[in-house]
């Protein structure tokens, strides 16, 4: 007897930006590039369907008809990312930008900082696309399975895909977590991949141990939080779909997406001691030196997030800026162990370093102007 079951682990995932020209165009197959280390993925391809009750009906007070909404295909990815950095084939490190920004600075000294100018005030707010309104890089993703035999593949090919939602966790004695909700112009089913042969990065992901937290305040300089337990933060581009009037190629699909108010939020877990960094009551309070109790005035910090790589010159760093801590729960831990503070804090704006001795980005991905 012959089994044609789908196994998880049989499957093929591969994605590639698009050209912002050319929104939700399947890019060429050299253009796609292979994701090592991935721990789920999770689509829905939802097509909105209602039923419909009319007078009179045939089928009495059962629905009578159905219709289809809007084709609303969604989709997540949660990874890890491999600490090689350096390889042209090797191109986890690229997916970082994607969520942040449009724009990067052109490669500078092994940095390819996002947005497009992280030293000017203002310019590193993040940008709006030129084309077709994106304020975020789209891409298309490929996401199939073959059956025991190999020979029927079946699967889905995403197309203007968005980052809507990106979080980082990073947790002492863990591996640090990446998840990207991805919105999605429209899906199509497909029964082959455009490239199919990516190459995926072999070397080990980041852990806690390859990461460095600072904690930057008004009354603090740049400090490293050594005894920092993990750091969990969120970007929510909250992207709206442009579901305007307009007749589009593919039927109920909508003309892409438009970046919302933006929504950066986090927590930031401590163990509590009395080093340069940590004046967390003081911070929440005041942003005076030495503030005891609470006025109007609000300590704009920084959170500083570098995952580095096998070398120097490779990692990822995420920059959060003008970080507020609103609040400062504490649960006293009476059993005698360590007290750890778990801190929320939000962000204003945030921007993205990718270290790398590669001068040549990923098809697309580089846009400078």
């Amino acid at each position: 007897m012959a089994y044609t079951y789908y196994h998880g682990s049989d499957s093929d995932v591969e994605w590639a930006v698009e050209d912002p020209t050319a929104y939700s165009v399947t890019p060429a197959a050299g253009a796609f590039n292979g994701q090592a280390l991935l721990r789920g993925v999770a689509t829905n391809v939802n097509e909105n369907v209602e039923r419909i009750y009319i007078t009179n009906s045939t089928y009495k007070f059962n629905p009578h008809t159905e219709v289809k909404g809007r084709h609303e295909p969604t989709f997540t990815t949660t990874m890890w990312i491999a600490k090689e950095g350096t390889g042209t084939s090797i191109t986890d490190y690229w997916i970082a930008k994607l969520p942040i920004d449009y724009k990067n600075l052109a490669f500078t000294t092994n940095h390819w900082y996002v947005p497009s100018n992280v030293t000017t005030a203002g310019a590193n707010y993040g940008n709006y696309g030129t084309a077709n309104n994106q304020a975020l890089l789209s891409s298309t993703w490929e996401v199939t399975q073959p059956d025991s035999a190999g020979t029927d593949i079946r699967g889905w090919r995403f197309h203007g895909s968005e980052a809507n939602r990106f979080t980082v966790r990073a947790r002492r004695g863990e591996k640090v977590e990446f998840s990207i909700d991805w919105v999605a112009q429209w899906a199509e089913k497909i029964t082959a991949m455009t490239a199919g042969t990516t190459t995926q990065a072999t070397g080990s992901p980041f852990d806690w141990s390859d990461c460095v937290l600072k904690w930057k305040g008004e009354d603090d300089s740049a400090t490293t939080i050594t005894s920092s337990t993990g750091l969990e933060f969120t970007v929510n581009n909250r992207l709206v779909p442009q579901d305007t009037l307009q007749n589009q190629t593919v039927p109920r699909t909508i003309g892409g997406f438009v970046r919302g108010p933006r929504e950066i939020t986090g927590t930031l877990s401590v163990w509590k001691d009395s080093t340069a960094g940590q004046k967390w009551e003081e911070i929440l309070l005041s942003a005076t030196t030495g503030a005891t109790t609470p006025d109007e005035s609000i300590n704009l910090g920084q959170v500083d997030f570098e995952m580095q790589g096998d070398a120097t010159t490779t990692g990822i760093r995420f920059v959060i800026e003008d970080a507020v801590i609103g609040e400062l729960p504490i649960d006293l831990d009476l059993g005698g162990n360590i007290q750890e503070l778990r801190i929320p804090f939000t962000g204003r704006y945030i921007w993205a370093d990718v270290l790398t001795l590669d001068t040549t980005a990923p098809t697309n991905w580089s846009q400078t102007s």
